[in-house]
């Protein structure tokens, strides 16, 4: 675990670095790490899962919980067993998720999905997995621009509910002056399907 926080912490993006550290015991910590012994309930395909908590507003990471299946096997060599994972790659794919990265489709990313036992190592960063989290965690003025921002002042962006009343009344005055306009029309007896009156009118 302390290998795949460091390998993280590793990234740097500018002026921005990404760091994990270790919670002491007692630490309130917003990334626990589970062995789930029994009743493991994500299916026999996954090995591993993590529950990301943000905040629906801000997109905040506030808690964050991995659990490994403690039934399976796991390994911390470099030659796999054949009926193994690499604990280590497995560590360093799910720190990702708690981070807020997705999968990858570079096949050498750490973030690719997918690993089966034996499979060999992934436990070094790709530039991949680095671009993916300093376009998460890059200070903003690193961070390229391709649209126009949309103005945040409550002052400006409110603009629109008196422009939109206007146009309420507008169109309201419009359909009170069409239905008027009728009204009289159909007062003096004068319709479209009418010959007589289509004469009248010309």
């Amino acid at each position: 675990m302390l290998r795949a926080m460091a390998t993280w912490s590793g990234v740097n993006c500018g002026a921005t670095r990404v760091s994990f550290a270790y919670a002491n015991t007692g630490e309130d910590a917003p990334i626990e790490v589970r062995a789930v012994r029994e009743g493991w309930r994500h299916g026999q395909a996954i090995a591993a899962h993590t529950d990301v908590e943000s905040d629906k507003f801000s997109g905040a990471i506030l808690r964050v919980v991995i659990e490994l299946d403690a039934t399976r096997r796991w390994s911390d060599v470099v030659n796999v067993p054949a009926d193994a994972l690499d604990l280590e790659t497995v560590l360093l794919h799910e720190l990702g998720h708690a981070a807020g990265l997705a999968h990858s489709a570079q096949t050498s990313a750490v973030m690719r999905a997918g690993l089966k036992p034996g499979h060999a190592p992934r436990r070094a960063l790709d530039p991949d997995d680095v671009a993916g989290m300093c376009a998460s965690y890059a200070a903003p003025a690193l961070v390229k621009k391709d649209e126009r921002s949309v103005p945040t002042d409550p002052g400006r962006s409110s603009l629109w509910v008196p422009r939109a009343l206007a146009l309420f009344a507008t169109l309201a005055a419009l359909g009170a002056g069409l239905a008027g306009w009728k009204g009289r029309r159909k007062a003096r007896g004068i319709s479209r399907s009418d010959p007589g009156s289509a004469r009248a009118d010309a």
